[in-house]
């Protein structure tokens, strides 16, 4: 899941870099910041499985 950390991606034109992965509950959350401090909160949270596809070819190997 490590691998996943300082990559970006973009979601409705507001480009993410991640800051942390972890496993809840079996679901990989990410938490992403905005690279320019945006209003409101500064860090987003997804679920790994919405936002894969964006995150191109990165193999998530999960850590006990």
């Amino acid at each position: 899941m490590d691998s996943l950390v300082g990559r970006s991606f973009c979601i409705d034109e507001q480009d993410y870099t991640i800051v942390d992965v972890r496993n809840i509950d079996g679901d990989i959350m990410i938490y992403a910041e905005p690279p320019v401090p945006a209003k409101g909160p500064g860090r987003a949270a997804f679920r790994y499985v919405d936002i894969e596809t964006r995150l191109g070819s990165v193999e998530v190997q999960e850590s006990a």
